[in-house]
């Protein structure tokens, strides 16, 4: 599958609220483009959407290490530590994902 292939499906499979197919496709996407957060991302949601929120968020910290300032990853951090209830943990990400912003915008 090409690479615009892939992107567009995984939108589908998102907007389809397939997370099965979404996870099979995130999966290609980090081996195909592993440079890329976006199949890192893909596959948190995936996860957590399947009900497998501490999979998605043991995923995804290894994305937070690889990409480091990629503010939308600390985001999502945030967001599936906020639904698990760890608030204090939600609170550490959303401030990490402001100072990744800080540093995208200072270069």
């Amino acid at each position: 599958m090409q690479t615009h292939e892939l992107r567009a499906a995984c939108l589908a499979a998102q907007a389809a609220e397939d997370w099965e197919e979404l996870l099979i496709l995130a999966k290609r996407h980090i081996r195909q483009m592993p440079t890329e957060p976006a199949g890192w991302m893909y596959r948190a949601q995936a996860f957590s959407r399947a009900g497998r929120t501490v999979a998605a968020i043991a995923g995804l910290r290894l994305a937070a290490m690889a990409f480091e300032d990629e503010p939308q990853i600390a985001e999502q951090m945030a967001e599936l530590h906020e639904a698990l209830g760890q608030s204090a943990q939600a609170a550490q990400w959303r401030s990490e994902a402001a100072a990744r912003v800080g540093r995208q915008l200072r270069r």
